[in-house]
């Protein structure tokens, strides 16, 4: 053991200093040498998976017509597009140029979809629901035969299509047609009718002063009707069973300055 004797205290007080700085070196060295933990990184939360595009389909029950309208009961679509009502072809099977109503949808899968007729139907009549794409993607519907536009879907090579049979209460109220004659114009100037229905007729003269009449070329002895000046007129109407085509719907007095339109009868 060795005894350092310092005989004078500057001595020993300027060894401690020493000592004390050597031990504080060491342990500034300790320190900068132990590693720095790693912090452990937080797991990012797992996004919730995607739902999968739906197969198209479509689902529709025999029913009886309300309101004008038919209700599809399941519709299932990948894409935004339609459901499109037509009717059987005189041949049978379905008729691709009738519109009978149609209704947008969007994406995902449907219930109980209802979609407004825009022509009667008759008991008993089958009717076609169809599925077509919005393409072009404008909410616009211009599907005709022969026209890319809004295309039926087609699954597995097969048109997205289901047949279905419609009656009709026969104590329900005749459909009401309503027509305003104003400028020399029929607004609506197309009217849409099946043979045999019974239409109420209510036709408004919006020209204050002007005498018109509503007359269907071919139809005389049962669509004849005066309207004066500013007058609403009803008239309760059957069309003939023999009656087809698209039919001339005129003024008298004004068929000459083109006051002229089309009186469709299926």
């Amino acid at each position: 053991m060795v005894v350092l004797d310092f005989p004078h205290r500057w001595q020993r007080t300027r060894l401690y200093g020493i000592l004390l700085a050597a031990a504080l070196g060491l342990l500034l060295v300790a320190a900068c040498s132990s590693p720095t933990p790693t912090p452990t990184p937080t797991p990012s939360p797992t996004p919730p998976p995607t739902p999968s595009a739906p197969t198209p389909s479509i689902a529709v029950q025999d029913q009886e017509v309300t309101s004008n309208s038919v209700v599809i009961a399941q519709a299932a679509i990948d894409k935004p597009g339609w459901i499109e009502i037509h009717a059987e072809a005189a041949q049978g099977g379905l008729d691709p140029a009738t519109d009978l109503g149609h209704v947008h949808i969007d994406a995902g899968r449907h219930t109980n979809v209802t979609v407004p007729l825009s022509q009667p139907v008759s008991s008993g009549q089958t009717l076609y629901a169809m599925l077509h794409y919005d393409q072009p993607a404008d909410g616009t519907f211009t599907f005709a035969p022969g026209n890319s536009d809004d295309p039926p879907v087609v699954v597995s090579e097969q048109v997205v299509v289901q047949p279905f049979t419609v009656t009709t209460s026969q104590a329900s109220e005749p459909r009401e047609v309503r027509v305003v004659l104003r400028g020399l114009r029929f607004q609506p100037d197309t009217l849409q009718v099946r043979a045999g229905e019974t239409i109420r007729l209510v036709i408004e003269n919006q020209d204050a002063s002007v005498f018109h009449t509503f007359t269907v070329e071919g139809l005389e002895s049962v669509i004849d009707f005066p309207v004066g000046g500013g007058q609403t007129v009803q008239h309760e109407v059957t069309i003939p069973e023999s009656a087809s085509g698209n039919l001339v719907l005129f003024c008298k007095p004004h068929r000459g300055a083109g006051m002229v339109g089309t009186f469709s009868v299926q």
